[in-house]
This record gives C-alpha cells, structure tokens and sequence, in this order.
C-alpha cells in the first residue's frame, strides 16, 4: 500500500520509440538510434533523458574494482576478499586476551568450612591473616592454588598464519607495505629495486582508478563543455592527459636523480666535462612545479647575461687568485723535491762513507787478532823449551799448595761440625727447659683447680 516499484533503463533508444513518446532529439544520429536514460512506473514513461553528450554510448557510471567480478559491475572489494581471514584474526585475538588475562594470576579452591579470614573479608591482600577452624585440618586441606596454562605461543602461529592468508587472498604482498626480504638488504641495488618495487601492486591499482574513473570523468567534463558551454573562449581541440600517482612517483625519482648528478657534477670535473650542464639545468627547472614559467630565463637570455656580466666585471679577480696561488703551489711542491733529493743524495754518501769506515775497522780488528795469535805460540813454544827440572818444580810447588788447601779445608769443616754440636746442643737445653716450664705450668694448673 502506498508503494511504487520505479525501473529504471540505460541503454540505446531508436528514432521510432522517441516519436512515440514525442520526443526530438537535439541532433541527428546515423543509424537513428540514441543513446538515454528511461523511468518506467506501472506502464507509464515518468522520466526520459537523452545522453547530454552527442554520441556518448556508454553508461553515466564510472566503477573501478579491486577484483573484477564476471556476474556484477562493482567487483570484489578487499573487506569481501578478506572477509574469511579477518574473522580468524579477530577471534584468535580475542583467544589471545582470554587465555593471557585468565592465566596471570593463580587460581584459588578453598573450603569455606576449614578456613576463614581474621578480618572477615574473604578477598585476598597482603599481611592479611586466616584462621584454620579445625584442629586435625592443614592449610593445604582448606585452600588450594593451581594456574591455567598459557597457550599463546600456539595461537600465535595460527595468528600469522591468518594474517598470511589476507595477504594472500587481498593481492597484497608484504612487499606492498615497503618490506623486503633480508637478501635485497645486503646492496645498496638490492634496497633500490625493492623501494621502487614495494608499491607495484599499489600503482597498478592507481593506473586502474584512472583508467576507469578519473580520465572518462574529465572527458566527459571537457567533451560537456565543448559542446554546450556558453564561453567560446574556453573551446579548442585538446586532448585529456592524465598524470597518475606512478608516473608522479617517477618524476620524483627522476628529480632526484638529477639533483645527485648536479650535485656530483659540481664536485667532479672529470664528471662535469661529459656533461652538457646547462641542458641538465633546463632539464631539472623543466621538472620543478614551478608555478609561473617567467622565473626560469630562456637560453638567449642566458646567453645575454653572461657575456654582460663577463663585459663588465673583466678578468675575474678571484680567478686570478687562484691561478697565482697554484703557481705558487707548484714553485713550493718544486723547491720541496730539489730539497728531497738533495738529502737523499747526502744521506746516500754518509752511508757510504760509514760502510767504509766499518769495513776498515774490521780488517784492523782481524789484523790484531792475528798478532795475538803469533805472541801466543811463541810464548807457548818458549814454555816448552824450559828444563823439566823447573817443570817438576812447578809440580812440587803445585801440589804443595793443593795439600796445603786441602788441610785448611779439612780443618774448617772441623769447626763448622764443632760449631753446628754446640748449637744442637743449646737446641736441645732450650726445648728441655721449656718442656720443664709447661710441667711446672702443668702441676699449677692442677693444684688451682683442686
């Protein structure tokens, strides 16, 4: 009651079902048939509209999904495509909380009737006191403590595998969230490709968007107002450019390519001579958002200010500086090397004349050493010509003086053994008297106590 059901149709219309309804469309078609837009209540027509663009055959949605679904426009969305993983995440979660809330502390089982507080609050708490009601009952009879085991390092596989799963089942790898694995790390390359690589997926999906909703949008706008704005100022045959996030990310990246090889270039002239600099210039302001293209100069007039400033200024004094400054350089480095080689060359001769003087040092030493020999066996050749009868002599006196040593020897380890008895002996009187001493202390001792 009260209700009506409204279809509503998007598609071709012919020339014949518009004179029906009496309808003239705004402009001549070839084939006769149009392209509109169609409300139907109980048999009756209650709204017609023709397409608002001239040839434009398609309908006035714009959809882009996620996952392309065979049997509907809108697709499969990520919440539908993870939809089972979220579930499982979720209640292992909560699995997680249950059993770590339930599991910190120990749980209690106590008989009421062997045991009760003495302050009368049945709540546990520090210092606090119990009274055991019966005699022949223990503590552990009337209470018990026992824990409930915490299972979360089981859930937590179960956890990460779920979460691999919505990974899986969404087309979003890991390494759409700027992860990569440990061996991409180890080079500088490595890190490069997996950067411009993690968001793959993600631009493939900003190309879609673009693809289906942002360029067909803007055409529509600019085909709208090319053909029924009232401004002819704006009309004119353009083409839609659309400039997705990838291509955007890329020009980044190029930038800042640019931006090290400037920087590179400054500082390496080798460099800076394969370069054409100030093609590389145009090259970086060209890619700057700069927002009014009068700030950068055109090549002329470049070319213009730098022969002025080169007409007015003259030779460039801090140039002539630092040419004058590496003349100077070089005459020092130059002095610097005629010194070195002065000095290697004294050096070269002092250690010549040291060798020489050494090497005649040695031939004197051998020299003397020598001489010595010949006195030597002179000597010992005049020893062996004297009479046996002064070599038995020294043989006599020889053995004189051995005898003579050996009898003094004998006689002192005589006076060293007399000395070593006294001195046992006083040993043996010292250790007798004070044996007598503690006796004595000894009999003392007795005589008190009795």
């Amino acid at each position: 009651k009260n209700k009506y059901i409204v279809l509503e149709y998007q598609g071709p219309i012919t020339r014949t079902q518009l004179d029906k309804l009496q309808i003239e469309p705004c402009y001549e078609s070839a084939n006769d048939e149009y392209y509109g837009e169609v409300w139907v209540c109980e048999g009756k027509v209650i709204r017609v509209a023709l397409e608002s663009i001239e040839a434009s055959f398609r309908p006035p949605y714009y959809v882009s999904v996620w996952e392309k679904d065979p049997s509907s426009i809108f697709g499969f969305g990520i919440p539908l495509m993870m939809e089972d993983a979220q579930r499982v995440v979720n209640q292992t979660w909560h699995m997680i909380l249950d059993n770590s809330y339930r599991s910190s502390g120990p749980q209690v089982a106590m008989n009421k009737r062997l045991i009760e507080p003495a302050n009368g609050k049945w709540e546990f708490g520090p210092d606090q006191l119990w009274y055991i009601t019966e005699d022949d009952k223990t503590v552990q009879e009337a209470i018990q403590f026992f824990n409930i085991p915490n299972v979360t390092e089981l859930l937590v596989p179960i956890l990460n595998m779920a979460r691999s799963f919505g990974e899986e089942e969404s087309c979003i790898p890991l390494i759409a969230a700027g992860l990569e694995s440990p061996q991409l790390g180890d080079s500088a390359t490595g890190a490069l490709i997996a950067q411009q690589a993690s968001t793959t997926l993600l631009d493939f999906m900003s190309e879609e968007w673009d693809s289906h909703i942002t360029e067909p949008v803007i055409e529509a706008w600019y085909a709208w107002n090319m053909q029924n704005n009232s401004d002819p100022s704006i009309k004119g045959a353009f083409s839609v450019d659309v400039r997705t996030s990838t291509q955007y990310k890329n020009k980044q990246m190029h930038l800042r390519d640019l931006e090290k090889l400037s920087v590179e270039a400054a500082q390496n002239e080798q460099l800076a001579d394969w370069l054409n600099i100030p093609a590389l210039q145009r090259v970086r302001l060209s890619a700057m958002n700069i927002p009014d293209a009068s700030i950068v100069k055109t090549e002329d007039q470049y070319l213009a200010d730098i022969e002025a400033k080169q007409a007015a200024q003259g030779p460039d004094p801090a140039l002539m500086e630092l040419q004058l400054r590496a003349r100077q350089i070089a005459l020092e480095e130059a002095r610097l090397a005629f010194e070195m080689q002065q000095q290697q060359q004294r050096e070269i001769l002092e250690h010549s004349e040291k060798m020489e003087a050494t090497r005649a040092r040695l031939i004197e030493s051998e020299a003397r050493v020598a001489v010595s020999q010949n006195e030597k066996e002179i000597e010992l050749l005049k020893l062996a010509q004297r009479s046996e009868e002064a070599a038995a002599k020294i043989l006599s006196n020889e053995r004189i003086q051995l005898a003579n040593i050996q009898t003094q020897t004998f006689l002192k380890s005589l006076e060293e053994a007399r000395a070593q008895r006294e001195v046992e002996v006083k040993q043996r009187e010292a250790m007798a008297y004070e044996q007598q001493v503690e006796a004595q202390a000894a009999v003392a001792r007795m005589s008190g106590n009795e």
